[in-house]
């Protein structure tokens, strides 16, 4: 029984090591940063995801802010509904769907919602790096994160993507502004600063 374990934690360390611009490497490296803190049984519900975040990643930290990008109606694949109620979180939500938006207001209605990022500027009080953790779930959303991030020379200290592809572009994009990946659930990819 404890040696089958021991394999997997062995091989998951082994993952997070693998280089990813292999073929298949990112994937084989998210399926070891699944594996670290024991993210397959305590992070299998949502809830459970998003509290381990909140103690691994986040360190527990209490009234913070996130910045949700294609937030859809968020709460499906949402950490900021967890960071609202359970942390005491404010938290801004980016959708540019008329469709979900309404959906978002009914569920969310403490969370401020912005049309687009570009209110989001390098002047003013809504700066990228202001955020103690941004998540995306756009490939668009990520890509204009990624550049505003680089322009600003900063970033927060958590970022969180959707990579349905699995490919290493976002990590070495990622690699390039200092931040490496931390965590990964469900091709839901969590980087930290160095």
């Amino acid at each position: 029984m404890i040696l089958p374990l021991l394999l997997r934690s062995v091989r998951g360390w082994w993952y997070r090591r693998f280089p990813g611009f292999l073929p298949g490497g990112h994937r084989l490296r998210g399926i070891g940063f699944t594996r670290r803190w024991n993210c397959e049984d305590r992070g299998w519900t949502q809830e459970g995801f998003a509290q381990l975040v909140w103690e691994k990643l986040l360190r527990g930290k209490r009234r913070g802010r996130i910045l949700e990008c294609s937030c859809g109606d968020g709460l499906i694949g949402s950490l900021g509904w967890w960071l609202e109620k359970n942390a005491g979180w404010t938290a801004d939500c980016e959708i540019d769907r008329g469709g979900a938006l309404a959906r978002l207001r009914v569920a969310r209605p403490a969370a401020k919602i912005h049309s687009s990022l570009a209110s989001f500027g390098s002047g003013g009080a809504n700066r990228i790096r202001d955020f103690d953790l941004v998540t995306s779930r756009s490939c668009r959303g990520t890509s204009r994160l990624c550049r505003m991030m680089s322009r600003d020379a900063g970033g927060p200290a958590v970022v969180g993507i959707w990579n349905p592809s699995g490919r290493d572009l976002w990590s070495r994009r990622l690699g390039k502004l200092g931040y490496r990946m931390a965590l990964c659930r469900n091709r839901f990819e969590l980087y930290q600063i160095k």
